[in-house]
């Protein structure tokens, strides 16, 4: 895991900050949860043209499930 990161900082941030998203999202309520994705920042459309605009930027982080967030993660360090 050191030697990833020191040839790929910026992408195991990314991944790191999306697991730990993906366990808070666990913990309150499930990633599967429709009220818990919004808290978490989930894209929106009525939110995002009411201002939410901050929205573009989170939802790049939740995952709906397990196998969304392995399958974006491998992707993303690939």
């Amino acid at each position: 895991m050191i030697e990833a990161f020191k040839r790929t900082p910026v992408t195991i941030t990314i991944i790191v900050i999306q697991v730990l998203v993906f366990i808070a999202m666990e913990l309150n309520g499930g990633s599967t949860n429709t009220v818990t994705l919004l808290n978490f920042g989930a894209e929106y459309t009525p939110l995002l043209v009411a201002g939410q605009w901050w929205r573009l930027i989170t939802s790049a982080f939740v995952h709906i499930g397990i196998m969304h967030l392995l399958l974006n993660s491998i992707v993303l360090y690939y």
